[in-house]
């Protein structure tokens, strides 16, 4: 920061699940955050006490992980008797509509988008409200893929990227929404920060050497 004349810049911190772990111990040791944004973590605050300096904290958590949900839900009024400034965003599972993945992976076209959204209904891993009924981790991709029925689903996505399966496991933990990274409360998060910073006069990036 010193480097790039950067000192008089806002900083923010943001860690998800084990990073938010590590920005939130961040903050009360060396760094000196003007806010911090955890994501599915509840963060470390045992030593929060009522005269302790603190910038003020984001929660982004899905609310289905119950256990942390309640822990964040219990550690939000102690930062607050704490005059710390604590709020929360809650990510909510997303249905598995046909333009589900379409949308969300570039190579996936609409056709294909909606044959895996069937798949998925053949397969039973959705319910007639078109949610997930468990952890894409937990589903057996490869088993639901056997048969002629499915080989040509299989050579359009083998074709577009050798990587496919892995990128909708990943679409798939975000709509179950239970412990997963999402950029979907993104506009939500910036406007938060935007909200808890103060930028110096004049402070533009072409004022900056940093590139």
């Amino acid at each position: 920061m010193d480097r790039f004349d950067l000192v008089d810049l806002p900083l923010v911190g943001l860690g998800a699940s084990s990073g938010g772990y590590f920005v939130s111990a961040f903050a009360k040791s060396f760094l000196k955050f003007d806010a911090v944004v955890l994501m599915i973590a509840e963060g470390r605050f045992q030593s929060i006490y009522t005269d302790t300096v603190y910038p003020p904290v984001l929660f982004v958590h899905m609310p289905k992980d119950e256990i942390r949900a309640q822990r964040i839900g219990r550690i939000i009024p102690l930062l607050r008797k704490a005059d710390i400034e604590a709020d929360e965003i809650q990510c909510r599972e997303l249905k598995i509509t046909d333009k589900f993945f379409s949308k969300r992976i570039p190579y996936v076209d609409v056709e294909t988008s909606g044959k895996l959204k069937q798949l998925l209904v053949r397969s039973g891993f959705v319910d007639k409200k078109l949610f997930l009924k468990m952890d894409g981790r937990d589903m057996d991709i490869d088993d639901a893929l056997n048969g002629k029925e499915n080989e040509e689903l299989v050579a359009t996505l083998s074709s577009q990227d050798r990587n496919w399966k892995h990128h909708v496991r990943e679409e798939l933990n975000v709509a179950y929404a239970y412990h997963e990274f999402t950029s979907i409360p993104s506009r939500k998060i910036i406007a938060w920060i935007e909200s808890h910073v103060t930028m110096p006069f004049n402070a533009t990036i072409e004022n900056s050497d940093a590139r």
